[in-house]
């Protein structure tokens, strides 16, 4: 499956799939419908391949009806190539997303280094190494990956001068996926991170620097180099086979919907969205919230968060610590596999307390 063109404001999807096996073709429409549902995508125009059999195409039919995102269509896309040899798959202020025109597992993208263009990018690389053939789990790891270099970049490399261009190239070379970013900003090598040190992280009482750990332990190979004043950083991926994974809510901005108090006086806060760096500032909020009402046992309900950043993660460890030395507790629920896998890249699995619905609900 390729991505042929893509509109920014509405995040609408125009798909072309070229496989021909039935059961190949469905695992992977229901796999990029998780990816769009997890990415908050309005609409995918999906164009089914034209030697499919009768039958194939109605369980095609079958599966789209119900998934109110993708339409099919049989009309061939409108593409335009570059005089480099790249189809335009978007071209908006600030972002630019090429595939090559004789490569279909190569992508381009062009991205001002601004704040929102972070999420926006790894949202995109997440949705094209779903494409690619990955599973839905590491096409997570791709997006948290970019998003956290991304967020270095922008963040330090390119304080001074947001206006600078980033380069983020996948490609997928047999069974892995080589990812490169290329920027004009401070030299800095990702590779570099120190080790994580759970405790002296707690006595430090910093809530950052845990994105490029964590982006290390994601990687199967990350590498730095610096040349003639660009940044060029490289991470690799193994291509496994496509998953099932259920599927997840995203929304973009971070909130605490609501909150009831449960068994034994525990107040459980169900959190929506992704909890990037600005989710994160919601979270502290909750801190302050739990002392000053002196709630010491807290149940936070993730069923609705589809993304946690390294900011998310400090910031959660933060109110755990917090709330532990008064005596308190926090417990986690409803935690997604891919949310779990971020917390395995610190070895924080027995660090959290995570509890079963039923231990407080029945």
């Amino acid at each position: 499956m390729r991505l042929e063109s893509l509109e920014l404001e509405k995040l609408a999807l125009r798909v072309e799939a070229d496989d021909f096996e039935e059961w190949e073709i469905l695992r992977k429409i229901s796999s990029l419908a998780m990816v769009a549902y997890d990415c908050a995508v309005s609409s995918i125009l999906l164009r089914p391949p034209p030697a499919l059999g009768t039958d194939s195409l109605r369980a095609v039919e079958a599966l789209v009806e119900r998934n109110p995102v993708i339409r099919l269509t049989r009309e061939v896309a409108d593409t335009e190539r570059n005089e480099f040899g790249f189809v335009v798959v978007c071209r908006e202020q600030g972002f630019i997303c090429l595939r090559h025109a004789d490569d279909r597992n190569h992508y381009a993208i062009y991205v001002e280094g601004v704040e929102r263009n972070v999420d926006l990018a790894s949202r995109i690389s997440y949705i094209i190494a779903n494409l690619l053939g990955f599973s839905t789990l590491l096409s997570f790891e791709v997006r948290f990956g970019l998003y956290e270099l991304l967020s270095n970049i922008v963040e330090h490399g390119l304080k001074e001068d947001g206006r600078q261009w980033v380069q983020i190239s996948l490609q997928r070379k047999v069974d892995k996926l080589n990812v490169s970013i290329v920027d004009k900003g401070m030299a800095f090598d990702p590779t570099e991170a120190a080790e994580f040190d759970l405790a002296a992280y707690l006595r430090g009482g910093r809530r950052r620097g845990l994105g490029l750990i964590m982006t290390r332990k994601i990687a199967e190979q990350l590498l730095y180099r610096r040349e003639c004043g660009h940044n060029k950083t490289f991470f690799e991926k193994s291509m496994p086979s496509l998953g099932r994974n259920r599927k997840e809510n995203a929304m973009s901005r971070f909130e605490i919907e609501s909150s009831r108090t449960v068994r034994d006086g525990a107040r459980l806060f169900l959190l929506s969205g992704d909890l990037d760096t600005k989710g994160a500032l919601v979270i502290e909020d909750l801190i302050e919230q739990l002392l000053e009402e002196n709630i010491l046992k807290a149940i936070l309900d993730f069923d609705k968060v589809a993304f946690v950043s390294s900011a998310g993660v400090g910031v959660l460890l933060g109110l755990v610590s917090t709330i532990r030395e008064k005596g308190g507790e926090v417990f986690f629920v409803n935690l997604s596999p891919k949310v779990k896998s971020v917390f395995g890249l610190l070895n924080l699995d027995d660090y959290f307390k995570v509890l079963e619905e039923e231990a407080f609900t029945g």
